[in-house]
């Protein structure tokens, strides 16, 4: 059942405007699009990494940057920003099937570019992979790929996880927010504004490693072993590349994995960048600049045949 519900949870006057909930089976999730949803311009659907406690704010920065060229979708998973907690399993189609119901209860159809960050590359793999007419290219925001789950476990125990949770739920974190929701890359980076860094700061304390995210972190590994049964996607894509501080692997380790990804995908293109994983909030002006030359043809020509894909849509 799919219904969208005009209430704002927080009267955060920027992006309250944008942002819609849709109801999603039993859950309210929130979607934000910026632009025409109807007009020929790609839509570029924006995937956050796991455990971000406000994506469209994360987003922020990235959006400004592209909102008057592209049409930009940012759609919160269950236990994510505005979104509600659902309790529900979070296996790779079940995170799909909800994110594909936000979208379309929103009245934003597809095709769409998808832009995930860290381990929504998982899902945009498998996207693509199970509805390929959906999917007209992935920009990877220096997206994980079922590799690094392979070649190390990213998972935290998840006695520490629930026990994090649980002390952000008693309130206490709230009386260090500098020890706590400030050291976040969207406020650390400082392209938030006073009004938006206080909503952040109160979708950090709501959301921080809570139950779905707790689901999520504890599945990963079995999320990441299907979408690799499933085989690597033939479609363009642009790996746009941290040198991997805050991914769990050295600087070396990091690239050579998104390496070794580009050669079997066999479609990609990498540019790099000497920043930390949240890329989009410490260069939002550098990828913003990346994004348009992909999709515009530059540098490499070939990309040339996207932009005319993505333009030929009514």
């Amino acid at each position: 059942m799919l219904q969208v519900i005009t209430r704002n949870p927080l009267e955060d006057k920027g992006e309250a405007q944008y942002r819609q909930l849709v109801r999603v089976g039993h859950k309210l999730l929130s979607v934000a699009v910026f632009g025409d949803t109807h007009g020929s311009v790609p839509k570029l659907v924006l995937l956050s990494g796991c455990g971000t406690p406000s994506p469209l704010y994360d987003f922020k920065a990235l959006i400004t940057r592209l909102q008057n060229s592209y049409c930009l979708i940012v759609v919160e998973k269950s236990g994510y920003g505005f979104s509600d907690w659902s309790r529900d399993p979070r296996d790779i189609d079940t995170m799909l099937d909800e994110t594909r119901a936000a979208l379309h209860g929103a009245g934003v159809t597809g095709p769409y570019v998808l832009l995930p960050h860290s381990m929504s590359g998982l899902e945009a793999l498998y996207w693509t992979k199970k509805y390929p007419a959906e999917v007209e290219a992935i920009i990877g925001l220096d997206m994980a790929t079922p590799q690094a789950y392979e070649t190390r476990n990213l998972v935290p125990p998840a006695a520490a996880t629930a026990l994090l949770g649980a002390l952000c739920r008693t309130g206490l974190p709230r009386l260090l927010p500098r020890l706590t929701a400030d050291q976040s890359p969207a406020i650390k980076a400082g392209n938030l504004s006073a009004e938006d860094k206080a909503v952040y700061r109160t979708l950090f304390f709501k959301n921080f490693m809570d139950p779905d995210i707790q689901r999520e972190i504890n599945t990963v590994n079995a999320n990441a072993r299907k979408v690799a049964e499933a085989g690597l996607p033939q479609i363009k894509m642009l790996q746009l590349v941290s040198n991997g501080k805050g991914t769990g692997f050295s600087k070396d380790e990091w690239r050579s994995i998104q390496e070794s990804f580009k050669a079997q995908q066999g479609n990609s293109q990498i540019r790099y960048f000497d920043a930390p994983h949240y890329l989009h909030d410490y260069v939002p002006e550098k990828m913003s600049e990346a994004i348009r030359d992909f999709i515009s043809g530059k540098p490499d020509r070939s990309s040339k045949v996207i932009r005319h894909t993505l333009t030929s849509h009514p």
